[in-house]
């Protein structure tokens, strides 16, 4: 716990702490302004969701990419996707684990890795490292003033079509409840 407190407080500045929500405005407007963006539909979930409203929090472009041009998902297993992909990430930005590489660092070879520096864990413990980092960031963020509840869908992105589709409002609304069930402290 003390390493999960440790990232946790040096992740926590106050740039973070003063302008998540202005950033999270800032970020949609700049969606809203671009001509043939892509990946609109897990991309903005992914972004409205993520514990940073960052679109590498969660990969929801990469869900759009690979599962979605395939098939229809439900929101509960976007929702299940979204959140294990944010929560591994965690864990591989607490190591300090570039994502470009990120195939390269599965559990067993990271596993590896610590264990020469003398950390037993497996691949459980990395997993679970990372949900509680997940959660902490957005105890920080509830008690800082975040609420899911109070997220801006932009009307321009159910505008837009994307290689799957328009966007369906609903559907986003009812992932944000799921998510919001799922990261409920």
């Amino acid at each position: 716990m003390q390493i999960v407190n440790a990232i946790y407080t040096a992740e926590m500045t106050y740039f973070f702490r003063k302008i998540i929500e202005v950033l999270s405005f800032l970020l949609f407007q700049a969606v809203e302004s671009r001509e043939n963006f892509q990946n609109e539909n897990c991309c903005h979930i992914g972004a409205l969701i993520g514990a940073r409203h960052s679109h590498p929090d969660n990969a929801g472009y990469s869900v759009d990419q690979k599962i979605l041009t395939k098939e229809q998902i439900s929101p509960e297993e976007l929702v299940g996707t979204l959140l294990a992909e944010e929560r591994w990430r965690q864990t591989l930005s607490s190591l300090v684990i570039c994502f470009f590489a990120r195939g390269i660092y599965q559990p067993d070879t990271i596993c590896k890795s610590l264990h020469s520096a003398g950390f037993d864990l497996t691949p459980e413990d990395l997993y679970r490292i990372g949900e509680e980092i997940h959660r902490e960031k957005y105890r920080f963020k509830i008690r800082e003033g975040f609420s899911m509840e109070n997220l801006h869908l932009p009307g321009r992105i159910f505008e837009t079509q994307s290689p799957v589709g328009k966007p369906d409002e609903e559907f986003i609304r009812k992932v944000i409840r799921i998510c919001l069930e799922e990261v409920a402290l």
